[in-house]
């Protein structure tokens, strides 16, 4: 029967071959190659549709069905001994086209890997109908809805996903359809195949159904805002729904996801759930969060009474985390009360600020060590010292600052200033003069280096180091140290020019994006920018 059924494959499949080995010559002795080869994938496809549907066409054009269905086999083994050929044949065929893709350097639609993925799924998937549909197109028809067309809707509905990986994910659900078809052909008996379709198309139905409902549930929501970690990896952010993207497995959670703090080995990030108050424009906290930056894996720490909420800041740099403890001020607008939150091994300790304390203006919170808490808070235009019983020193006036670990740079009326921050504001050094800081657009992580201008100067601050004068066409819109590199970015609508300083040595990169940019973000990894589901990054160090 092995035999008999090769036969036939060749036999009924002969035009197609015959096609096929027309175009394959067409592609070596002209030079409509960039159109002949696309098309020869088509074929492709095409009989590996037919392979798979053909399976019962012979029994079906000489009425020979009882006959078939009377042989001493169960139906398993019949069917094995009908796929079994049908299997080989086609895997030779693809073979035969990967090596004389590979030997011509064929163009193509699709990368070899991807093709034998869809040509795989297109055979498997016909077999499901090879009792069913009398009519070849009519099969082919719905074999391509069912793979292709759920490799459209993949990519429709979560744009930014990459085809090889639509591919694979439509042809593992494919596979519950020949999966479906051979539950039911167990039981096949001479009955007309009217009364098996009985009980095929309603399932048939009933799979696409859950396949496409099952990719609408798993397709990314309409995210409004991304971000990018200090190790490059990228956290995408809307009201309902957040997910990052951890090497190529993708972790979603509910709600709104804010970076707070990023751990200096990169390991873990503390975060900050908010989900909406019933108004598309109000959000309250809900959950205190780690998220592992291995794994994926979401832990809740904390969650917010009603009223409380997570201090102003910069995302990114909203908390500290000393010694292994993350620590982080909250406050309750109500009741004018503020609390000390920290986490140490997943435990979380709660210290209440006493008295009457309340700021919306906070943009940064400097954390003190010590047993009883105390912080220096960046409220423009002071920055003042809050200590555990709710008493508020001022420090001093100031329209902008910087910080970097101890030390913070404070720009006034009458100049620029450098502390370290101890028990007291140590002064280290003092600008007099008209000094202005450039505002650092976009910042979510501490950088060691400002930029600050005074006249028509320019001048670069690294606040361990030293200082040097800069050289600059216009205001850059951001700029991020990392170590000894410094990296400037000038903005012209959808270019950019990154300026990297290292060691006295310059060097400018041209950034095209290609879109119009609706969102920049920047970290010690590089930056990034989105419009909508499109983005890019560009890493500081390639």
């Amino acid at each position: 029967m092995l035999a008999t059924e090769t036969r036939r494959i060749f036999k009924d499949g002969s035009i197609i071959f015959i096609v096929m080995a027309a175009i394959f010559s067409g592609i070596i002795f002209t030079d409509r190659d960039a159109y002949l080869a696309p098309a020869l994938e088509i074929f492709l496809l095409l009989y590996a549709s037919f392979a798979g549907w053909s399976m019962f066409e012979r029994e079906r054009q000489e009425n020979a069905n009882e006959y078939m269905l009377s042989l001493p086999l169960s139906r398993s083994r019949l069917l094995l001994l009908k796929f079994l050929p049908r299997l080989l044949i086609v895997s030779l065929t693809l073979l035969a086209y990967l090596l004389l893709h590979q030997s011509w350097q064929l163009p193509s639609f699709l990368p070899p890997a991807d093709f034998s993925l869809l040509f795989s799924g297109f055979f498997l998937l016909s077999i499901a109908f090879s009792l069913s549909l009398k009519n070849f197109i009519s099969a082919f028809f719905l074999t391509c809805l069912l793979s292709i067309g759920q490799i459209l809707l993949i990519k429709f509905l979560d744009p930014g996903r990459e085809t090889g990986q639509a591919i694979l994910q439509a042809n593992l659900t494919v596979l519950f359809f020949p999966l479906f078809f051979l539950v039911l052909f167990r039981n096949y008996d001479i009955k007309p195949v009217s009364h098996f379709n009985k009980k095929f198309f309603p399932g048939l139905l009933l799979l696409a159904v859950l396949i496409v409902g099952a990719i609408f549930l798993s397709a990314p929501a309409d995210w409004k805002n991304l971000a990018l970690t200090a190790r490059g990896l990228i956290m995408k952010i809307s009201c309902r729904r957040s997910e990052i993207t951890i090497g190529h497995a993708r972790h979603r959670f509910q709600g709104c996801l804010t970076a707070l703090r990023e751990t200096a080995d990169g390991g873990a990030m503390y975060g900050l759930i908010l989900e909406p108050m019933g108004s598309k424009a109000a959000c309250r906290n809900r959950s205190l969060v780690v998220i592992n930056l291995k794994t994926g894996a979401l832990k809740t720490l904390f969650h917010f009474a009603e009223g409380w909420s997570v201090a102003g800041g910069y995302g990114g740099e909203i908390g500290v985390i000393h010694n292994g403890t993350y620590s982080v001020l909250l406050q309750n607008s109500l009741l004018k009360k503020a609390m000390l939150l920290q986490v140490h091994d997943g435990k979380v300790r709660e210290i209440p600020i006493t008295g009457d304390f309340y700021d919306a203006k906070i943009s940064y919170v400097f954390y003190l060590n010590g047993d009883s808490p105390q912080f220096v808070i960046f409220s423009e235009p002071r920055l003042y010292r809050l200590d555990s019983s709710g008493r508020v020193e001022e420090l001093a006036a100031s329209k902008s600052l910087n910080v970097w670990q101890d030390k913070v740079l404070v720009f006034d009326s009458s100049g620029m200033n450098l502390y370290r921050i101890g028990a007291g504001l140590t002064l280290l050094r003092k600008w007099q003069g008209k000094y202005k800081k450039i505002l650092r657009r976009i910042s979510g992580y501490e950088s060691r280096g400002v930029i600050y201008h005074t006249n028509r100067d320019y001048f670069w601050l690294d606040m361990e180091q030293k200082e040097s004068k800069l050289d600059l066409p216009s205001p850059p819109y951001t700029y991020q140290q990392n170590g000894d590199d410094f990296n400037v970015v000038f903005a012209s609508g959808s270019a950019f020019t990154i300026m990297n300083i290292r060691s006295g040595k310059r060097s400018e990169t041209i950034w095209e994006l290609g879109f119009q940019p609706s969102g920049i973000r920047i970290s010690p990894f590089g930056l990034l920018a989105f419009k909508e589901q499109k983005y890019k990054v560009y890493p500081f160090k390639n």
